[in-house]
Order: C-alpha cells, then sequence, then structure tokens
C-alpha cells in the first residue's frame, strides 16, 4: 500500500468510482507507474508541481473546470480526467527521460569587468540539473491499455484515452510563424500534415479528437508554471489555426465558439477568470453541474 499515493488521488477531482478503482489497485500493488509518480521528481523550469503526480493531478482539475464550460458529454469528461490523470507516467522509465545540466542550458553568466565568472542566475531552481523528457507521450501511452484494463474500461474508452496520452504534446511539432507584415499565421504545411495524418490514424473521429485535445493541452498547460505569460495564448492561436486549416480542408465543421474558444480568449486575455465565472455560474446551478469529482 502507498499511501502518499492514495491520499493524493483520493485528494483530487477525479470522480469518485476511479478515485475507488485506482486505490483499490495502488493497495493491491497492481498500479506501480502511479505509485512511481508519487515519488517522482520532474525537476522541469517548466513546471511548478516537482512531483509528479502532483502536476498530473493538477491537470485534471483544470479539465474538469473546462469541461464544465465547453459543452462536452459524461463520457468525454470522464475519458479526458483519465487520460490527465496518467498523461505523463512515462515520465518514470528511462526511456523517456534526456537529462541536461540546467545551469549550462538555462543559466545567465554573470561576469564582472574583467570577463571572470562572478555567478550563475536563474529564475528556476538553481543547482539543480533539469530534466527534459523526449518521447514521454509515447512511452506513457504504452501504459495506458493495461492499465485501463485493470479499471475495468472496454476497448473504445481505452483507445481514446491511450491516443489522448500519445498526441497531447504533438501540436508541438506543428510549425506556424506569423507574417508582421501580411498581418496573418504562416503554416508549415508539412508539418501540419503530419499532425492531422496523427489525428486520423489514431481517432475514428477526427472532430472529436481535435477538441478533446485542445482541452488536453489548456488543462496541461494551465498546471504548468506561469501558463498565461506566454505559453498558454501561444497554444490557443495555434490550435486555431490548425482549426481554421481543418475546416478548409473539409475535415471539422467550422465553429464560432469550439471547445478551443480561441476568440474569446483573444478578447479577455484572461483564461483563469473564465474558468472562475463559470465555475461560479455552474455552483449556482445546481442539480446540473458535475459533482461527482
Amino acid at each position: 500500500m502507498d499511501n502518499n499515493a492514495v491520499s493524493k488521488i483520493n485528494a483530487s477531482r477525479l470522480p469518485d468510482h476511479i478515485k475507488n478503482k485506482m486505490t483499490e489497485l495502488i493497495n493491491a500493488g497492481q498500479l506501480p507507474e502511479i505509485v512511481e509518480s508519487a515519488g517522482f521528481l520532474q525537476n522541469s523550469r517548466e513546471h511548478n508541481h516537482n512531483l509528479l503526480i502532483d502536476h498530473m493531478l493538477a491537470s485534471v482539475e483544470e479539465a474538469d473546470k473546462l469541461c464544465q464550460t465547453a459543452g462536452i458529454s459524461e463520457q468525454e469528461r470522464e475519458i479526458l480526467l483519465l487520460a490527465m490523470s496518467l498523461h505523463d507516467v512515462g515520465k518514470t522509465t528511462k526511456n523517456g527521460i534526456k537529462m541536461i545540466n540546467k545551469l549550462d542550458e538555462f543559466g545567465k553568466e554573470v561576469k564582472d569587468e574583467k570577463g571572470k565568472l562572478v555567478k550563475v542566475e536563474d529564475e528556476y531552481k538553481p543547482g539543480v540539473k533539469q530534466r527534459t523528457f523526449f518521447g514521454h507521450a509515447e512511452e506513457s501511452a504504452k501504459s495506458i491499455p493495461g492499465i485501463l484494463e485493470k479499471m475495468g474500461y472496454d476497448e473504445q474508452i481505452t483507445t481514446l484515452v491511450t491516443s489522448l496520452v500519445k498526441l497531447h504534446d504533438e501540436h508541438i511539432k506543428v510549425g506556424i510563424t506569423h507574417d508582421e507584415q501580411e498581418g496573418k499565421y504562416v503554416i508549415n504545411e508539412k508539418t501540419v500534415n503530419n499532425y492531422i495524418k496523427q489525428l486520423q490514424d489514431n481517432f475514428g473521429n477526427v472532430e472529436q479528437g481535435f477538441e478533446l485535445l485542445n482541452i488536453v493541452g489548456q488543462a496541461d498547460i494551465l498546471s504548468q508554471e506561469n501558463p498565461q505569460e506566454k505559453k498558454l495564448p501561444g497554444f490557443m492561436d495555434k490550435m486555431e489555426v490548425i482549426r481554421n486549416e481543418m475546416v478548409g480542408r473539409g475535415l471539422i465543421n467550422k465553429k464560432e465558439q469550439g471547445i478551443c474558444r480561441a476568440s474569446v480568449i483573444e478578447q479577455t486575455k484572461d483564461l483563469a477568470n473564465i474558468i472562475e465565472k463559470n465555475s461560479l455560474n455552474q455552483e449556482k446551478k445546481g442539480p446540473d453541474s458535475h459533482d461527482d469529482r
């Protein structure tokens, strides 16, 4: 039994039936991936949650808040929360990790007038080696079928969760630049073609896959450090450009306000306030709001 993993799971925003099943399996020694995540330090400049399990469960909370405003089904909500609770479990494997020296890569050297190194300034955990996790999404996805089989999920849900975990960072590979003179975004066709192919290969319903990945990406970023400053707006812009490209190709339907809600973000520049406002509205509605957390 791992009290740390169990206590964190039970304090999370996961639905009760998922908490209960995970607790049962952890106590039976059948979910080592989650137990390992409860003791695994990320040492990442982009994560304010150093324990891996804390980051994953924080992303569960962010995803659940987004689900309240996205108008998705209860089954899709469960799929999303499962995916977020497990999306980085592959970081604990040796295959998905590359260690780099954070001070060399990210530190700012301060020299005196003679050019002698005086100190290294860094805003992130000075003196700690920085971890990056190349390939961790694929490694995490490999664990999902076995975990969900133990939890009693069917093939359809397992396939969706596995695909969301596998592709949760795929947007990073899409090349998009902003043409200042033309005032528009320019998309790298090769990279967007590959992204669309990944959607087609992994989701039976490409539009559903794209919309769910929007929530996954937002929740992941919101559970990281300083998401509002740069990373979230960049993600939202990129996903809206990809959305428009897919609409132009007839792959998805045009939506004025889809899950991405980029137009709303552009107007307010403050996703946190949107989420908080909608959360309060849900609480006022009572019976219609989600209460199985």
